[in-house]
């Protein structure tokens, strides 16, 4: 699980550094495969993807209960849609980068 979590904090690092997202603005979630269920890892709401913790990912089940403390992005009802409709994605990178903003 911590390997799964690390990657989010990673891909959070990296985006916010290249600029694709700014602020509090953009979620990430992964899907973890279970024997008893997938769970989805997903970055939590108000909290900048520049600075998370372990502790800050949120997880839960794929009916959107939680399992950990926190939180979740309040996109998670879409990551978990996307989740349902499509077993071959594994994980979701959703920015609001600044250029694609600006140009909306």
């Amino acid at each position: 699980m911590k390997k799964h979590i690390n990657e989010i904090i990673n891909v959070s690092n990296e985006i916010y550094n290249k600029g694709l997202v700014s602020g509090k603005a953009g979620n990430i979630s992964k899907r973890i495969k279970a024997s008893t269920g997938d769970i989805v890892a997903i970055t939590p709401t108000l909290k900048s993807l520049s600075d998370l913790k372990e502790e800050d990912i949120v997880l839960v089940d794929m009916d959107g209960n939680l399992l950990t403390k926190g939180k979740p992005s309040s996109e998670v009802g879409m990551h978990l849609e996307i989740y349902k409709k499509r077993d071959d994605v594994n994980a979701i990178v959703h920015t609001h980068s600044t250029y694609a903003t600006g140009f909306a």
